[in-house]
């Protein structure tokens, strides 16, 4: 069964405008960089736009990759470099494009199959509004191309934050004395995840709590936006009987359950990411291993107080103040 590896070109093509969209290629990889827009075109314009699939593709199996336009490319740029092969530019006009091959390259039957003595010229032609397949084939594996030549209005991707980029995997936004810390891949991991946006240290500016799908207990981080580096302000994979989650007021809770007794730590971060508590509860109703405490037991900030006054508090500070399922947004 055949395996292909995504190797995916991102970029759209703009008729003799663009910097050099494509580097060199490696035998593994397809690099680009993005390239802006010629001033003469307007974002609603149709262009010529020339639109690749490039994947790599063994015996043992896999995905078909999804087709992407390709940026900014102009006359000599590389599109494919790996394997003893490269597709560079030409020409580029509005009636078609013009690829050099430095040779070995096949023409895909209608069929898709490969037919090793149809070797394609040295110049591939994809004209407006026709599509072209090409590959390369060794012993157990090679690469596909599937070239189309369409007018589009161009999309260009705006950069990512680092938010977006965290959620991506993507560790090396984080500061880096943190490069190393066990956060997760949180699209690709075995658990679920979730995250919502919220002020919380009172600057203006939201931060980013994630948490295992409405289970804080399993994992919860909170990150800090400075410039384009994000800080961790907190992350616990491992205590679960303590874990933190926020509330709708920007304040977070610190809930520590243990022997029949839960304590509330209400608190806000300050700028610098640390802690400043502000309340504490705590309720012992059920008697755990140590039968000499008293139980029950109620106290706000290590003063006793009746159960009505408990209830009442934790509900004006705590309870009442507790995010809603559709606050959170599940990372997918």
């Amino acid at each position: 069964m055949k395996r292909l590896l995504l190797i995916m070109v991102t970029a759209l093509l703009l008729v003799g405008c663009g910097d050099k969209a494509i580097e060199d290629g490696s035998e593994t990889s397809v690099e680009t960089v993005e390239s802006t827009l010629d001033e003469s075109t307007k974002p609603d314009q149709e262009i010529p736009v020339l639109t690749a699939t490039i994947s790599y593709w063994s015996e043992m199996g896999g995905d078909d990759a999804k087709p992407k336009d390709l940026v900014g490319l102009t006359k000599g740029d590389v599109i494919f470099e790996g394997m003893g092969y490269k597709l560079t530019v030409k020409s580029i006009s509005k009636d078609k494009i013009v690829l050099k091959s430095s040779g070995g390259i096949i023409e895909k039957e209608e069929s898709g199959g490969i037919n090793m003595n149809k070797l394609a010229p040295k110049k591939l032609v994809i004209k407006m509004g026709e599509e072209k397949h090409y590959a390369t084939q060794s012993m157990d594996g090679g690469v596909n191309f599937t070239f189309s030549y369409t007018n589009k209005v161009p999309v260009i991707e705006a950069e990512k934050t680092p938010f977006e980029k965290i959620l991506d995997g993507d560790k090396s936004v984080l500061d880096e004395s943190q490069e190393s810390w066990p956060v997760p891949d949180f699209k690709n991991d075995k658990f679920t995840y979730e995250y919502l946006l919220m002020d919380l240290d009172g600057d203006g500016e939201e931060e980013m709590i994630i948490q295992m799908e409405d289970e804080p207990q399993g994992f919860v981080a909170v990150f800090h936006k400075k410039e384009d580096v994000l800080e961790c302000w907190m992350m616990d994979n491992i205590e679960m009987t303590c874990f933190d989650y926020p509330l709708d007021n920007g304040l977070m809770v610190e809930e520590y359950d243990y022997g029949g007794s839960t304590t509330y730590h209400t608190y806000h971060y300050d700028s610098n990411g640390e802690k400043e508590y502000l309340s504490e509860f705590f309720i012992r109703e059920e008697l755990g291993n140590d039968d000499t405490v008293k139980c029950p037991d109620y106290q706000i900030d290590n003063q006793e107080v009746t159960k009505e006054e408990f209830e009442e508090k934790l509900q004006e500070e705590v309870l009442s103040h507790t995010l809603e399922r559709s606050a959170w947004t599940k990372i997918q």
